[in-house]
């Protein structure tokens, strides 16, 4: 909206656990392994919400550590750890597709410079690049899907990034399905406009 485009859907986050997502709408169901995320059925329209991610777990004696779910690589496994906010938006992929809207109040909420990094087509990663990328190796190829569908450049905070994270034996742990999915997408036309 911001850039003028229509958007394609709306991310819906909530402080609900799936559980309590799911017991309020008759026609949902959870989904997902690695982030467990709550379809609601709006007519013919599916709705996704998802509950606001964190990076710790809060153990029996009340201290919070970081979770452990990851390979060898750093590849997150499994994210099903509940935080706030303000934890969620850092767990985001891009500055650009961090912000939130409050529809109640009208307000845009940007706590990591989303807004100027759109005014700028800068695609700026959240976080330390080589970890974000080694958490989600798909991360690299939404950076490009991105910055073609929007006009932006991707920010390079870390120069030659790519052939440093051993991309290829990242990309080779990815779930196929997933990987297929994104280079579907960026061979739709994304990649070649004219």
């Amino acid at each position: 909206m911001l850039l003028g485009l229509k958007p394609k859907d709306f991310d819906i986050v909530t402080n609900a656990k799936p559980e309590e997502i799911r017991s309020l709408f008759r026609r949902s169901r959870i989904i997902g392994r690695r982030f467990r995320l709550v379809h609601v059925m709006c007519g013919s329209d599916t709705v996704e919400v998802s509950t606001f991610r964190g990076d710790s777990v809060t153990n029996k004696n009340g201290k919070s550590t970081p979770h452990q779910h990851a390979d060898e690589h750093g590849r997150i496994l499994r994210d099903n750890v509940f935080g706030s906010q303000e934890e969620d938006v850092k767990r985001r992929d891009f500055t650009v597709n961090a912000l939130f809207y409050d529809p109640d109040r009208e307000e845009i909420w940007d706590y990591l410079c989303g807004y100027g990094d759109i005014k700028s087509k800068q695609l700026r990663i959240i976080g330390t690049p080589l970890q974000r990328y080694r958490e989600d190796p798909i991360r690299i190829l939404r950076a490009i899907r991105l910055a073609a569908k929007l006009d932006m450049k991707i920010a390079i905070t870390q120069p030659y990034i790519f052939p440093y994270i051993g991309y290829f034996q990242l990309i080779e742990a990815v779930d196929t399905f997933v990987f297929y999915d994104d280079v579907n997408y960026i061979k739709s036309g994304w990649i070649n406009r004219n």
